[in-house]
């Protein structure tokens, strides 16, 4: 799947939190405050056509990976009401 017109974003911070090893591989991650995806625009001329929902379920599959990680992050670190 192509995901090079997708973006990822959500880092907040500048420098990583005292305290922690600027040099480790996953030290960057630590610079974010939050974590959100956006995918393409959808062609404005589309919108009322039924390629839509083609265009949305491609859309959906290509980010369900990153869906799927915060959601496994959460139930793993957050805990149950």
């Amino acid at each position: 799947r192509n995901t090079e017109n997708y973006d990822v974003g959500g880092k907040h911070y500048k420098r990583v939190p005292r305290g922690y090893d600027k040099e480790h591989p996953l030290s960057e991650l630590l610079m974010y405050n939050g974590l959100y995806a956006s995918s393409p625009l959808i062609d404005p001329t589309i919108a009322t056509t039924p390629k839509l929902l083609e265009i949305c379920y491609e859309y959906s599959q290509i980010m369900a990976p990153l869906h799927h990680w915060i959601v496994n992050m959460r139930q793993n670190t957050i805990e149950p009401f």
